[in-house]
């Protein structure tokens, strides 16, 4: 029997986290969802989760550390996806993520230790696989640098969940896939989501933190391993 968490999804309105949550609620987590618009607080509600509107971009340390501490697992779905111009890009997808981690490291000193991180990529993402004329070249560079950071040493649990491309397929089935950019295949968000949903409700997240290359194919996210 899955034990009920305390979920903190930070890009609540984003296509992968409104797939998610109703996985988590029918699974008996309790679930608050980050978002940055007061227009999206009553379709957050109607997917059973608790609205927070919240500006990233704008949080000190104190006020990082009091979002996160409440919570057994934080779900980062935020960021510009390489649709905003680059200062943007790298407000969410770099600097909001590292203060994030910074906060988690923070907490990891408390006796109740920190939150577990699940962090939304892409396959291959530890080796930005754009060149710099490319409009995605600031996006991948934010996540290669998070994603390194996370690498190469954090204090908390974490898996960093890193798909292909994502699509609309009405798949949740999965396979692992090496995790170079030239290794890339399509990937459902369903499928993203279903992953999450089974990592949120695992106890074996790894101490040292792991990466999880996926793609859609036929396997159940439960079969997902480290």
């Amino acid at each position: 029997m899955t034990t009920a968490k305390k979920v903190l999804i930070i890009g609540g309105h984003g296509k992968v986290a409104r797939l998610l949550t109703p996985l988590l609620i029918d699974a008996g987590h309790n679930v608050t969802s980050v978002i940055r618009q007061e227009d999206q607080v009553d379709h957050i509600q109607e997917l059973g989760a608790q609205p927070l509107v919240q500006d990233i971009t704008a949080l000190n340390a104190v006020k990082w550390n009091a979002l996160l501490a409440a919570y057994d697992v934080i779900v980062w779905s935020a960021g510009a996806g390489g649709r905003g111009d680059a200062t943007t890009t790298r407000a969410v997808d770099r600097d909001a993520a590292w203060s994030m981690i910074d906060s988690l490291n923070r907490l990891d000193d408390r006796p109740e230790k920190a939150p577990t991180l699940l962090l939304v990529s892409f396959t291959g993402s530890l080796n930005n696989p754009w060149d710099k004329n490319d409009p995605m070249y600031a996006y991948g560079l934010a996540k290669q640098e998070v994603d390194r950071r996370l690498n190469a040493g954090v204090k908390f649990p974490f898996v960093v969940v890193a798909p292909g491309e994502l699509t609309d397929e009405d798949n949740s089935g999965i396979k692992r896939v090496d995790d170079i950019a030239s290794a890339a295949e399509p990937t459902p968000r369903q499928a993203v989501a279903a992953v999450l949903a089974e990592l949120v409700g695992r106890a074996d997240i790894p101490e040292h933190g792991a990466r999880v290359a996926i793609a859609g194919g036929d396997a159940p996210a439960s079969e997902i391993s480290f």
